[in-house]
């Protein structure tokens, strides 16, 4: 039998290797991929492992196949390809390349078909996250923005996403998170009552005229860079704190901090490990919308954190500040 094999990661040649006559065991929904051994594949020559999986961001990666999903591993009896439109996780499609099954998409719709899942690549979670909000909007589609959405939509929230270049630049990835997600105009997605900022920092003060901010939650997910690809510098606010600039930029916005100390595959993934919840720092001066917040990210499985006020916490949060890019897990006791 065919089979794909995960090593453990932290091993020198971490890797997905395909391996013969294994004894498979298949992957239970929500499993870790690197606690997998052994996953099999179907007499169609296919398996899509149910669930989403964290991917570590050292897997290998090659070329991309039409929006359907990435190459991990192309060997000459099997090729792994992850479908997930979610940074840093994966849902694995595994195709026998001789049985000649058709397309990438094709064999994804089937799989899911079969299996009786709905075409969306973020499994939903029963509980719903905010009931109080109808949806969210989430400005930005890199991957802060995509990973966001996917949280979002697996707790059976409904997210607006918006950019700069359009809903048709987005068609793939709400098609990928499902009937929850909708591809609008910038603007659509500042209507909302709750916004998402995953746009570059420097970016900001184009958002101005956007819509009227005046008494919209506005989560504030951005680093201060000067400039991005790469990201590098950092952009001159004076003594402001970057929240408190981003502030200034969008009047009357109730502006939280949060989530920007984390990397992105960190807030795509399932928060909530064996050892303890993943930390989700936030900040703002407004306790009601910190609330709101507080609640969102706990429904998501975050162990939110309050740092107080858009200075001081801001501080601590922002780019170069002492908890930028610290990934935590808070143990729960008693």
């Amino acid at each position: 039998m065919l089979a794909i094999q995960l090593t453990r990661f932290g091993d020198p040649e971490d890797s997905l290797k395909v391996v013969e006559n294994a004894e498979p065991r298949v992957p239970a929904a929500g499993q870790a991929l690197n606690q997998i051994e052994y996953a099999p594949l179907d007499h169609h020559g296919l398996l899509l492992a149910r669930g989403v999986y964290p991917v570590h961001p050292a897997l290998p990666r090659a070329i991309g196949n039409g929006g359907a999903g990435t190459v991990l591993v192309d060997a000459a009896k099997l090729t792994v390809v992850d479908t997930s439109t979610c940074p840093g996780q994966a849902a694995l499609l595994i195709i026998d390349p001789t049985k000649g099954l058709g397309t990438l998409t094709e064999l994804r719709s089937a799989a899911r078909a079969s299996a009786g899942q709905p075409d969306s690549l973020c499994t939903r979670s029963r509980k719903s996250a905010m009931t109080t909000q109808s949806s969210i909007g989430v400005l930005g589609a890199g991957e802060v923005g995509r990973a966001i959405a996917c949280q979002a939509v697996r707790h059976g929230q409904g997210v607006v996403i918006g950019n700069r270049r359009g809903p048709q630049s987005l068609e793939a990835l709400v098609q990928g998170l499902g009937p929850m997600a909708r591809a609008a105009t910038a603007g659509d997605a500042a209507k909302q009552q709750l916004v998402f900022l995953a746009v570059r920092f420097f970016a900001v003060p184009e958002l101005t005229d956007l819509t009227t901010w005046s008494g919209k939650i506005v989560v504030d997910t951005t680093n201060q860079f000067a400039a991005a690809n790469p990201w590098r510098g950092r952009f001159d606010v004076g003594d402001l704190t970057g929240s408190e600039w981003v502030a200034r930029q969008l009047p009357g916005a109730r502006v939280v901090k949060a989530l920007n100390t984390l990397f992105a595959p960190f807030i795509a993934a399932d928060p909530r490990h064996t050892e303890g919840r993943q930390v989700a720092f936030y900040a703002g001066d407004d306790a009601d919308a910190k609330q709101v917040v507080a609640g969102l990210l706990a429904e998501f499985g975050f162990a939110a954190l309050d740092l107080g006020g858009l200075r001081e916490g801001g501080r601590l949060m922002q780019l170069d500040g002492p908890l930028s890019a610290k990934h935590m897990l808070l143990q729960d006791v008693g």
